[in-house]
């Protein structure tokens, strides 16, 4: 199968989006309910059914996207696959047989439910502690390898690199 090679978004994908109203789910027994996760569980506002919750996607895969997944074989529903770990769907992607997007909403929502059974904490987004400073030499600073980079953060003053691109005001 080719790679998911979608560069612009299709009308119908932006049009589900935008205009639908949420997706529905049922809570499983052991699904948390945290609302700064990315994957957030917020109860419906039907009162006549308490166990119906709305789930929340952060479409934030089409505007701002930082990286693209290269998925092979996990059909980008594992946490390996940074799109789905960040809450976002593929979108031009270089990744195989994708199943992280929107046509694929139940089989995603399947794999979200095992892994939040699994790790109640795998979605919580916390600020990465950097405790060694990078010593990058020719890089820049702006290969992954680059424990600052590959952090998503700036470079300090600890650090040892030279001709350093990874300062806090350049650094996006």
């Amino acid at each position: 199968m080719e790679p998911n090679k979608n560069p612009e978004v299709s009308p119908f994908t932006k049009f589900c989006l935008v205009s639908l109203s949420p997706l529905t789910a049922q809570r499983s027994p052991g699904m948390p309910m945290d609302i700064d996760s990315p994957w957030a569980m917020q109860e419906s506002s039907s009162t006549n059914n308490p166990q119906r919750f709305t789930l929340f996607d952060q479409g934030q895969a089409i505007q701002g996207k930082k990286f693209a997944c290269k998925c092979r074989k996990t059909y980008c529903l594992k946490l390996y696959c940074d799109c789905f770990a960040n809450g976002e769907y593929c979108m031009g992607c270089g990744c195989m047989e994708c199943k992280n997007i929107p046509e694929c909403e139940s089989e995603r929502r399947v794999s979200i439910t095992q892994i939040m059974d699994r790790n109640p904490e795998a979605f919580h987004r916390t600020q990465p502690v950097i405790t060694k400073s990078c010593n990058c030499k020719r890089s820049g600073c702006r290969k992954k390898y680059c424990e600052c980079f590959g952090s998503g953060l700036g470079c300090n003053s600890s650090c040892k690199c030279e001709g350093c691109l990874n300062t806090g005001e350049s650094f996006q």
